[in-house]
């Protein structure tokens, strides 16, 4: 399982900029582009993670323990249930 950790991509700013265009320009844009082939990178390189920004990775930097604490119990409910759909 691959956990995607970015800012708003390009395509989520459109409802941003006709509510507040002056929020749209403090935040930190990514494009869908840069995103996917992230993605792609992160798969091929056996990573569970993608940190798509320099936002994210200082909040990661941060919260150094977090694979450890907060993903074993979500791969569990997910393996469970995969066993209980077949």
């Amino acid at each position: 399982m691959l956990k995607k950790h970015a800012p708003w991509v390009v395509t989520m700013l459109v409802v941003l900029a006709l509510l507040s265009p002056t929020a749209l320009a403090k935040l930190e844009q990514i494009s869908p582009q840069s995103m996917a082939q992230q993605i792609c990178d992160a798969i091929e390189a056996g990573q569970v993670e993608v940190l798509a920004d320099e936002r994210t990775r200082f909040v990661k930097a941060s919260l150094p323990r977090d694979q450890e604490l907060i993903y074993p119990p979500v791969q569990e409910f997910w393996d469970a249930a995969l066993k209980g759909s077949s």
